[in-house]
């Protein structure tokens, strides 16, 4: 049976806006951002492979460890891209209000289940003893998060592979409180002013978190909606027939249509995972005799030049991120 929520989703008012955004960390598009959405715009479908640390002392995410264990085994799964942050891709049929174009970043988002493993992963994995680990941590179910991950993606088309290495942070429906005030700050180091829109007189001040994720929500079809109220991710499922396995409610057969975007149950359980690269790994293997590949470590912009960890030679920083070619 469903557990009840009385979780309230609320609409986003002055309080949920970015005035107070800090400065952000790059003012510039970082050098693979074009060429990584043109040829993710190109896939049939855009998966990843997401990566992440699990527990090897217990399988269950009703642990939620205190502390991450020394001895974790990795976990990966198949996600669906979702853009970048605060560029959520054109959806004729999104019914959800959309943010104003008035911010891009180079993170990549891709949507979740709260009561699957990798949303507390990300949370218990996240660097021990930080106040960043503590408080992500805290909100284990919640907005948080801060742990590493990898994901992956194979762009058959152009014969290319992406691999982006960073730490990745939940968000949910308390973004906006203070709880989420830690992720909220990680992320928004990294989202800059987009180009102005001169058909439109929307300011920063009219962006609001609560509404983003709405969009991402509201992004998904309706049956895709209706799984956020599914029986827990990973209990066992009765038998086809069995008493149970079909009540009202349950399963993509019950979708969360258009005017339902604040179910509470589906929203209780919805989250937006935002990556935040720090190593962009790019193979080019589209010429069999002449495969290529390129390493870009994020430094910061107020770096002129690096010496890769690796080979000790200067490398070339653009738009804060150092760029090397290596051998595949």
């Amino acid at each position: 049976m469903h557990a009840q929520h009385s979780m309230l989703i609320r609409t986003p008012t002055a309080s949920s806006t970015m005035a107070a955004l800090a400065p952000p960390a790059t003012s510039a598009a970082a050098p693979w951002r074009a060429q990584f959405l043109q040829q993710l715009s190109r896939m049939p479908m855009p998966l990843c492979a997401v990566s992440t640390l699990h527990p090897t002392d217990d399988g269950s995410p009703a642990a939620k460890p205190s502390t991450f264990p020394t001895i974790a085994t990795p976990r990966v799964r198949s996600c669906v891209c979702r853009g970048l942050w605060g560029t959520l891709p054109e959806n004729a049929k999104n019914p959800a209000p959309r943010n104003p174009a008035v911010y891009e970043s180079d993170l990549p988002v891709f949507t979740t289940d709260a009561r699957m493993a990798k949303a507390w992963e990300l949370a218990a994995s996240a660097p021990s003893g930080s106040t960043t680990a503590e408080l992500g941590k805290a909100s284990t179910n919640m907005t948080g998060g801060g742990g590493p991950i990898e994901a992956v993606w194979w762009a058959s088309e152009s014969g290319t592979q992406w691999r982006v290495r960073g730490t990745a942070w939940v968000l949910g429906p308390d973004v906006d409180d203070a709880a989420g005030e830690v992720a909220r700050s990680a992320i928004q180091k990294y989202m800059r002013k987009a180009a102005p829109d001169s058909s439109s007189s929307s300011t920063a001040s009219d962006w609001s978190w609560p509404r983003e994720i709405t969009a991402h929500f509201g992004n998904l079809s309706p049956g895709m909606r209706g799984s956020f109220r599914n029986p827990t991710p990973g209990l066992p499922r009765p038998r086809r027939g069995d008493e149970g396995n079909t009540k009202p409610g349950e399963g993509m057969g019950t979708p969360v249509g258009n005017d339902h975007l604040e179910d509470p149950e589906a929203r209780a359980n919805f989250r937006v995972v935002v990556i935040v690269p720090e190593e962009v790994d790019q193979v080019d293997l589209s010429k069999g005799d002449d495969p290529r590949r390129w390493v870009y470590t994020y430094v910061g912009e107020d770096r002129q030049h690096s010496k890769n960890p690796r080979l000790g030679e200067d490398v070339e920083i653009i738009n804060g991120w150092a760029k090397q070619e290596v051998w595949p």
